[in-house]
């Protein structure tokens, strides 16, 4: 129990320990940048009243692009832990091809939930932030700019709960700590790096997350692998891919031509209802989750 405790406890404790890096080290930098400088790097932004700069973007990042953010990879972290059993149990008794197919089902689920999240958070990120938080059009422009960076990395980070519940019923805590280890030292680097050049400023942030979650993803992925489990990108990723970028697309049609001039909550309510019906009729005529 210890052997397996340890080492994701420990894990736990390094994503802290990169975030108050963030905080500690790379802020105090942003806050020495030129204000003429990052002001500019914001269009349609306004800093008017905000007060110290650097706490205001920081604040708007942590508040609110990373609470839409982490949204994607919380709603896969049950699906991950559902699967756990189905997992340890082939791996027990070295059913490769149980394995294999528990693990397709795992990936199955997990690209087709987070992928069109991600995708209609991306093309509706404005009117989201505006609907859940009030924000200013300042505000919106200035979240809906971070976000948009990093979103489509939400589909890398939800895949993490997969992976990493595959090492552990594969008795991989350890590997899963130093994937862990080798992406926080190299995300705090890009943070101290970037945080220091006034045109990106708070963005380093997110730049080095995107970076973070894709380090995971393909140490995680190469170690999967050597347990033995395939991941077929086209048959995991192309489908719902395709069905949300379809699916979105004819939404924005409806919205732009038809139904136009809503406020913004109901403007989310109906293009998230219209985008939930046509991707799930797309998937489903093509058999997308049939084998789960």
């Amino acid at each position: 129990m210890l052997k397996m405790s340890v080492p994701i406890s420990v894990s736990a404790l390094l994503v802290s320990l990169v975030n108050f890096f963030d905080t500690a080290v790379c802020l105090p930098i942003i806050k020495k940048l030129p204000y003429d400088v990052v002001m500019q790097s914001y269009k349609g932004g306004s800093f008017k009243g905000a007060g110290e700069i650097s706490i205001y973007l920081f604040g708007i990042y942590q508040g609110m692009v990373l609470t839409i953010f982490n949204l994607v990879p919380a709603a896969l972290s049950s699906v991950g832990v559902a699967c756990l059993p189905l997992i340890t149990k082939a791996t027990v008794t070295e059913n490769k091809s149980q394995l294999q197919k528990s693990a397709n089902k795992l990936f199955i689920v997990t690209s087709g939930i987070s992928v069109p999240m991600c995708t209609y958070a991306f093309f509706y990120r404005k009117e989201i932030l505006s609907f859940l938080f009030s924000t200013t059009e300042s505000q919106t422009n200035i979240s809906s700019a971070l976000l948009g960076i990093i979103i489509p990395f939400g589909v890398l980070a939800s895949f993490i709960f997969a992976f990493n519940n595959i090492l552990y019923a594969w008795d991989k805590s350890k590997e899963v700590f130093r994937i862990l280890l080798i992406a926080s030292v190299i995300k705090c680097a890009i943070s101290l790096f970037l945080s220091g050049i006034p045109e990106i400023n708070i963005r380093a942030f997110a730049v080095s997350n995107c970076i973070f979650y894709t380090i995971i993803f393909i140490l995680s992925l190469v170690k999967i692998k050597k347990a033995g489990i395939n991941f077929n990108f086209i048959k995991i990723f192309f489908v719902p891919l395709s069905a949300s970028v379809v699916a979105v697309t004819a939404v924005m049609y409806i919205m732009q031509n038809l139904l136009y001039a809503l406020p913004d909550f109901l403007t989310v309510a109906f293009s998230g209802i219209l985008f939930c019906l046509g991707y799930f009729l797309i998937t489903i005529l093509t058999g997308f989750f049939v084998d789960i």
